[in-house]
């Protein structure tokens, strides 16, 4: 019956006897589709909106990086004898000892004349670590 165009309805219905043949018999119009013109532009705000968020969040968790950085850039050493550069000093012995690196913000190992320099001189990693390293705690 789909397929036959012509077919009166209700002709059809009124010649139907029990509720079967009704429901068999009814045909239901097509549901209303919107535009493929709205589904397309909703899709495209739905995926702008999506990528909008995605950058401000990663500006946003980019500032608050460069934000601890900066802090942790300008953190005090918390013993003032690692501020002082490293300095090898006025012998000449060939120790090996362990200096805080300012610009580095690490305890580096050097070769120390054994007298002379400045305060920054540490025995081993351990000694210069605990006495320069400042621990950050969030």
């Amino acid at each position: 019956m789909r397929n036959e165009p012509n077919v009166d309805r209700t002709a059809l219905l009124s010649d139907a006897l029990d509720e079967d043949k009704v429901e068999a018999v009814r045909i239901r119009p097509p549901r209303a589709r919107p535009s493929s013109k709205w589904n397309k532009f909703w899709i495209a705000c739905l995926v702008g909106t999506g990528l909008l968020a995605s950058v401000f969040m990663l500006l946003g968790a980019s500032y608050i990086l460069q934000l601890y950085s900066l802090a942790v850039q300008r953190l005090p050493s918390k013993n003032p004898q690692c501020d002082h550069p490293i300095e090898r000093g006025d012998c000449t012995e060939d120790l090996r000892r362990w200096a805080w690196n300012i610009a580095n913000r690490t305890c580096v190992p050097f070769s120390y004349s054994g007298c002379g320099g400045n305060k920054n001189i540490f025995g081993s990693q351990t000694d210069c670590e605990v006495a320069c390293v400042t621990i950050i705690q969030i």
